[in-house]
Formats: C-alpha cells, structure tokens, sequence
C-alpha cells in the first residue's frame, strides 16, 4: 500500500500528540511490553516507562533490535510471547 505525503504527515501529528500515559494505571488486562534496546523511534526507556505504569505489566527489552524486534529476532520474540503466555493464568 501506498501512503501519500500528507497521509503519512498526518499519521506522524495524530501519534507525536497522543498521550494516555495518565491512563496506564487503569489497565486491568495482562499486558507484556516488548521493545529493542535500540528503538530510535520508541525508545526502551519510554517503553520501561509504560510497562512501569500498568499495573503488573511484565517488560522485556530484547538486545540488538530496532523497532521490529519480531521480525529482527522472530524465534526470541516467539519464546518471549509463549513463556508469557504459559504464565498467564
């Protein structure tokens, strides 16, 4: 698919201006937050934030990865996701 400049332009505002950090606290669902270690675009010390803010959210930083750490690492990514899965009750 193709995305034109001001389609992509637009996509950019709508996510540098969303923020519902003030709302992670009243998650109530098991949540896992995975991300690389070298995400330049949503970087590991904003996702520690997020997981920090939900309550029992479980982090995982994977080494040597980007922003597609399930393409880059997909077998780590596949044991992080079933290892967690397993865990939940």
């Amino acid at each position: 698919a193709n995305t034109s400049p001001d389609g992509y332009i637009g996509g950019a505002r709508a996510i540098i201006a969303f923020d519902v950090l003030d709302r992670l606290s009243r998650v109530r669902v098991p949540t896992l937050v995975v991300c690389g270690d070298d995400d330049t675009g949503t970087p590991a010390a904003g996702n520690r934030q997020i997981a920090s803010l939900i309550p029992g959210a479980r982090y995982v930083e994977i080494a040597n990865a980007r922003h597609l750490p399930m393409v880059e690492h997909p077998d780590l990514f596949a044991r992080i996701m079933r290892e967690w899965l397993e865990s939940q009750p």
